[in-house]
């Protein structure tokens, strides 16, 4: 319900700044403002969520994300919010996704055994996605029935669904051993040096970088590229954005039959090799049926590339460290995405948005060939083993 709400929140955002600008590079801000918070205060987070009860720390950013949500819609009830207005919510909200990322996924992965953590993430991104396909389709009826405002309202209704989540932790989980007795900056440093002692962590990170810096062009560009280049409307980019998700959602039943055939690397090679090759086909002219069908498979491939790799930094440490190295590892994430973002708006709007496409889907594909070579050439090193997809558990 919380991710329905969450994307329905994108939908909206998303369409109405790209029909209050024709500059692509404006338009793809919207998505950079999700991604930039992440990376400022992901580590933040990772630290309070080590510190402090999870269903206590999660609740009360929750709750500020839901009072967020809910000031948008009231002042969409007043007037048609302007660019700013949207940015500077849009910021705050995904401050809130930010603070609790990390804190959500070592929840999770905790409640389940090591060898339960790939499939959890699967079934997690499963959630997910599901609700990409959900929110923006019911998004933009709600949009052209009503406007934005409820859109708005409802994800905050939704966000609250997480409150149960939230109030069952409590009991499923102990409290923290010492809550109050390591301060922030003692607990801020031991991450950062046990992070940084791994090298098979050091690895993941790289190839983090390397592989979600071309993965932005999509969700960034999409936007401009329905408003600008189709001349299309929200139903538009509601189909779109729902074919994505579609696909990401078959991934998620498709996943483990792949993995049992593919190893992690193969894997990883293959959906970077696909989604790059989606990129280049938008940047063709093509008819929209056409589109929707290659933006399936795009999000069928973007779902294998994310929960290969969240799998991946979930399975490094042990319980006690794992919010904070997963909070450096989201600071890498969305570090790469937000600079992503913003690289391939400016190209847009410097050149055009086919040429963003275009370029965005050639380095996509040079990335999978880097991925690949690379781990041939580990193959034969001592410490093969610690790839940065394929961690060992260093607990």
């Amino acid at each position: 319900m919380a991710n329905v709400g969450s994307w329905m929140q994108i939908f909206a955002t998303g369409w109405l700044v790209a029909t209050q600008t024709a500059d692509p590079s404006v338009a793809a801000l919207a998505q950079t403002l999700t991604q930039i918070p992440v990376f400022l205060f992901s580590v933040m987070g990772g630290v309070l969520a080590d510190r402090y009860p999870a269903w206590r720390y999660l609740g009360c950013v929750n709750g500020g994300m839901v009072l967020s949500a809910a000031a948008l819609a009231i002042y969409c009830v007043v007037a048609t919010p302007g660019i700013s207005i949207l940015f500077i919510f849009t910021f705050l909200t995904a401050t809130g996704t930010a603070l609790k990322a990390s804190g959500w996924q070592a929840s999770m992965s905790s409640l389940v055994s090591a060898e339960e953590i790939e499939a959890a993430a699967t079934l997690n991104g499963l959630s997910y996605n599901l609700a990409s396909v959900i929110g923006p389709f019911l998004g933009s009826v709600l949009f052209w029935l009503a406007g934005p405002s409820v859109l708005y309202f409802t994800n905050a209704v939704c966000l609250m669904s997480l409150m149960i989540i939230y109030i069952r932790l409590q009991d499923r989980q102990p409290e923290k051993k010492s809550p109050g007795t390591l301060r922030y900056s003692a607990l801020l440093a031991e991450g950062i040096r046990v992070s940084a002692g791994s090298k098979t962590f050091r690895r993941l990170l790289l190839i983090t970088l390397v592989v979600f810096f071309p993965v932005s062009a999509f969700q960034a560009l999409l936007p401009a590229y329905v408003s600008l280049s189709l001349k299309g409307d929200s139903h538009t980019l509601g189909l779109l954005m729902g074919g994505f998700g579609f696909g990401a959602v078959v991934s998620a039943f498709a996943l483990p039959t792949l993995r049992s055939l593919l190893e992690r690397h193969q894997l990883l090679t293959l959906a970077a090799l696909i989604y790059g090759a989606t990129l280049i086909i938008f940047s063709l002219t093509l008819p929209q049926y056409l589109l929707v069908s290659v933006a399936t498979v795009g999000g069928f491939a973007w779902a294998g590339i994310v929960s290969t790799m969240n799998s991946a930094a979930q399975a490094v440490f042990g319980p006690s460290i794992r919010a904070r190295a997963l909070s450096i590892y989201s600071m890498c994430f969305y570090g790469a995405l937000t600079l992503g973002s913003l690289t391939w708006g400016k190209m847009a709007g410097a050149f055009s948005l086919k040429t963003a496409f275009m370029c965005a889907g050639c380095m996509m594909l040079c990335t999978a060939l880097y991925v690949f070579t690379w781990r041939q050439k580990a193959a034969d090193s001592p410490v093969a083993s610690k790839l940065p997809a394929f961690p060992t558990d260093e607990t």
